[in-house]
């Protein structure tokens, strides 16, 4: 009974306190409404971007040329797919230039939202440039040589 009361108290605190981790407990399913949960930063852009090159919109192939899968057969096209599994954006770059980009279940191109694990892609790549063009001498660079405020992270070392 002690242990309920316990936990009982630590949610208490830190739903009061807004501990992410209360958060997380009582909000643990992502959506795209949890820029109102969680801590965000918007990302300015460039006062000149790079713009890719956009071809006229085709359909993809069918999926059973690129993804052939048990749970897939009952999709008819990718579309359908993107849908059912709750997709809210979906883009195809190949070279420089935009060969795909759709939106689905309420999101459209100018509309902000949380993009989830997609920076984790996002920082791969750019990572990848930065070390091919020399900004970084290879992957085991730590970031704590960019961001002197994670020298003393005590975390770092995990």
């Amino acid at each position: 009974m002690n242990k309920i009361y316990i936990l009982s108290f630590f949610a208490l605190v830190c739903s009061l306190t807004s501990c992410n981790l209360a958060r997380v407990v009582f909000h643990n399913d992502p959506n795209l409404t949890d820029h109102q949960l969680f801590h965000t930063a918007k990302v300015e852009s460039s006062e000149d971007p790079f713009q890719f090159a956009e071809k006229r919109y085709e359909p993809l192939p069918p999926m059973e040329l690129w993804l052939k899968d048990k749970h897939t057969d009952r999709y008819s096209s990718l579309e359908e797919f993107l849908i059912d599994n709750k997709t809210t954006a979906f883009l195809v770059i190949k070279n420089d230039t935009i060969i795909y980009e759709n939106y689905f279940n309420g999101l459209y191109r100018d509309k902000p939202t949380i993009v989830f694990s997609v920076t984790k892609a996002v920082m791969t790549t750019l990572c990848s440039i930065a070390i091919q063009e020399g900004f970084i001498p290879n992957v085991d660079q730590l970031v704590s040589d960019y961001i002197p405020e994670y020298k003393d992270d005590p975390l770092r070392s995990q």
